[in-house]
């Protein structure tokens, strides 16, 4: 992946996007047809790859093999990248309940390495952390960033 650079009136940002396929393949397939250089890393823990295949031909999409656990992969997915999103996470509460070991890795060591691999390659790089809605517990209304935290 390539850093960042002007191609005309466009800037190239390089992003390395955390994912869990299929739930963050949207995001993926939006961002890398709006003029970013995408990669995303996934260890397919859901076992769902096919959804790759819509971003497979674009230039602009990278995919990296990689467990958000495993440090070292981390530190080598965040070569080259501009800003990061993490997105992968074991998502729900059940999920949560059911593989508490399993959520602790992904969800609060996943995300660790995330930050120390930042930290090791550019600190200033920016960081994006998504969250669940679960954080909101039941909502009636629209949820917003002013909406009151109960988590699930």
């Amino acid at each position: 992946m390539t850093r960042s650079k002007d191609i005309g009136f466009i800037f190239l940002m390089s992003l390395l996007i955390t994912v869990q396929f299929p739930v963050e393949q949207s995001t993926c397939i939006f961002l890398a047809f709006v003029a970013y250089e995408v990669k995303c890393v996934d260890n397919f823990h859901k076992g769902q790859c096919d959804a790759i295949i819509p971003l497979a031909t674009n230039p602009r999409f990278e995919f990296e093999y990689g467990d958000v656990t495993v440090l070292e992969q981390m530190k080598e997915a965040v070569r080259g990248c501009d800003a990061i999103i993490h997105l992968a996470a074991i998502v729900g509460f059940p999920a949560c309940k059911s593989q508490p070991a399993l959520a602790t890795a992904v969800n609060v060591e996943g995300t660790r390495n995330i930050i120390f691999a930042r930290e090791a390659y550019n600190p200033k790089i920016p960081l994006v952390y998504a969250s669940t809605g679960s954080v909101y517990g039941k909502v009636e209304d629209i949820c917003t960033e002013e909406s009151a935290l109960n988590a699930v």
